[in-house]
């Protein structure tokens, strides 16, 4: 049971680490559950008519998890992190 639980923090803080390499393969990948995530509850928000502040605080892990996947693959380039936040550099990078 302890090996489980250690096997997902283990995936947990590899997905959310900025340090290391990622491929295309993987990066398009994790771009396309972010923005899909990110339609999901964008359109939850726009259905509820009552308070969606919870909702707005689920968009934390996402935008955390598309900084993270978006450094690996900078480094993966040979460039830091950084460089993902001039625009369209994502287009590079896939």
């Amino acid at each position: 049971m302890k090996t489980k639980w250690r096997n997902l923090i283990s995936i947990g803080s590899e997905l959310f680490s900025f340090s290391g390499r990622i491929g295309r393969k993987a990066y398009g990948l994790s771009l396309m559950v972010c923005i899909f995530l990110s339609i999901l509850i964008l359109v939850s928000i726009l259905h509820t008519k009552g308070n969606a502040a919870f909702l707005v605080l689920l968009y934390i892990p996402i935008i955390g998890l598309a900084l993270a996947q978006g450094a690996k693959r900078c480094h993966d380039l040979g460039n830091s992190g950084w460089f993902q936040w001039f625009p369209f550099y994502y287009l590079i990078m896939l």
